[in-house]
């Protein structure tokens, strides 16, 4: 690969652009198994491993760290931070604060708003465009999400609390928003009332325009993980969100948190492992797609249960009004390794928490007696 250090040092040397700068080559979709792991292997030599003297680095995208094969030709596992640095934009988005990612999501969309030659001036703030949250705090909403009252997901805080990440999933989103109500109108400054609410033949105001299109986005996404292929365990993948879904709102229905005097209902969309799981190779494959398909994102930072450091799993927040849960981060479900392993075997049984947990107690309590029958013997 000689060619790419010679292209390199001509372009630093004899092009005034390029002179004394680090040329970064853009690799997309560096991804198992599009990118094979023998493939992977025989490229990871000398994208990881630069020849002596070159200044030109490669950037890598891949779906998920999941499908990045850390080994070269001769076996050996590249090191995080030593080899290549990861930045994974779901971890980011985890650990960012909200007011860094609204400046973030905002920019980007009113930068396509103005460069749009068919969108009136009055309509380049997306955030006057969606306007406020409808409730004061996800306490407000979570209480009436228990109460069975009708909630709505609407305004621009909401739609920055709905972002993992997954920033064409939010651009896709405002679209939705503007086809519902016509795109022609936002080329007449008379056009749109803001912010966007009811058509105006919806008297009765029985469907907003926000609600429906965040609910139809995160309905989508959950049957599109229905349809990947059944080798990547897709019903299987579709089975389980809807089985966590169904838990945490449970939580959130009977639960308060904890060390809150004023008793909020129990928010959560995270999952906390008390202890690693012991999962199988059928398991490993149901899990690491959750990961690859960003249905769940995982923590990397993890947190130390027990004296081990475990994965955290966050939903993907796309999905957060699909099962009638609030984006507030405080709480957690959290789960010890037989439940772990129920959820990602059986789902469909795991109708809410007081059933998984009866479920992994007698799965611990059957292997407990095995164990003692197989030291007996």
């Amino acid at each position: 690969m000689d060619f790419i250090k010679e292209t390199s040092l001509f372009l630093q040397k004899d092009i005034k652009l390029f002179r004394d700068k680090p040329i970064y080559y853009l690799l997309d979709d560096y991804s198992l198994p599009t990118v094979s792991e023998q493939l992977q292997r025989t490229l990871n030599d000398f994208i990881l491993f630069p020849t002596e003297g070159a200044e030109h680095f490669y950037k890598l995208s891949t779906e998920s760290i999941i499908t990045f094969y850390p080994y070269n030709s001769k076996d050996k596992l590249m090191v995080e931070n030593r080899e290549y640095v990861v930045v994974d934009i779901g971890s980011y988005f985890l650990h960012s604060d909200s007011s860094v990612i609204e400046i973030f999501l905002s920019e980007v969309i009113n930068n396509r708003l103005k460069n749009s030659e068919e969108i009136d001036a009055k309509y380049h703030d997306i955030q006057l465009i969606l306007g406020e949250n409808p409730y004061k705090s996800y306490n407000k909403l979570a209480r009436e999400l228990r109460a069975g009252g009708r909630v709505q997901y609407y305004g621009w805080e909401t739609v920055v609390d709905l972002c993992s990440g997954d920033v064409a999933n939010i651009l896709e989103l405002v679209k939705r928003m503007f086809e519902a109500v016509g795109p022609e109108n936002f080329s007449d400054p008379e056009g749109v009332e803001m912010p966007i609410a009811y058509h105006k033949s919806d008297n009765l105001k029985t469907t907003h325009i926000q609600d429906k299109a965040i609910r139809e986005a995160g309905n989508e996404f959950l049957q599109q993980i229905g349809a990947i292929p059944v080798e990547d365990c897709g019903p299987q993948l579709k089975k389980i969100v809807e089985a966590f879904g169904r838990i945490a709102h449970w939580y959130l229905l009977n639960k308060n948190s904890k060390n809150l005097e004023s008793k909020p209902p129990q928010q959560a969309f995270r999952i906390e492992m008390q202890e690693p799981p012991d999962l199988d190779e059928t398991s490993k494959k149901i899990y690491d797609n959750l990961i690859k398909y960003g249905i769940f994102l995982r923590d990397i930072r993890g947190k130390s249960q027990r004296g081990n450091v475990v994965d955290r799993l966050y939903l993907r927040r796309l999905l957060i009004p699909t099962f009638k849960l609030t984006p507030s981060k405080r709480d957690s479900v959290r789960m010890d390794k037989e439940e772990i392993l129920l959820l990602l075997k059986e789902p469909e049984r795991c109708k809410d928490a007081p059933t998984i947990k009866k479920m992994a107690k007698k799965a611990k309590s059957l292997l407990d007696k095995n164990q003692e029958r197989l030291f007996d013997e």
